[in-house]
């Protein structure tokens, strides 16, 4: 029994994560839509009060996933949403 409550328990706080990470996509969209330009993570985390690292892995998954065009200008990386998304 105890192993079960284990599981769930840590079921739980992987849906929790998943869903964390599903509001901070729809708020990046949001914003990026709203620019209407490319930005940095940095910026999306002062709007969104994340951590920049927290932003910046989810638009790095993002990207990956297509939803955002990432580009590497310097030592920094832009964000802009595709134009399919």
């Amino acid at each position: 029994k105890r192993k079960d409550e284990n599981i769930n328990s840590q079921e739980q706080k992987n849906i929790k994560k998943d869903s964390e990470y599903v509001v901070l996509e729809e708020e990046i969209i949001k914003i990026l839509r709203e620019k209407n330009q490319p930005i940095q993570a940095r910026e999306i985390s002062q709007i969104t009060g994340r951590t920049r690292e927290h932003v910046s892995r989810t638009l790095k998954n993002m990207a990956d996933k297509g939803i955002v065009k990432r580009e590497k200008k310097g030592k920094i990386f832009l964000y802009s949403l595709k134009s399919d998304s």
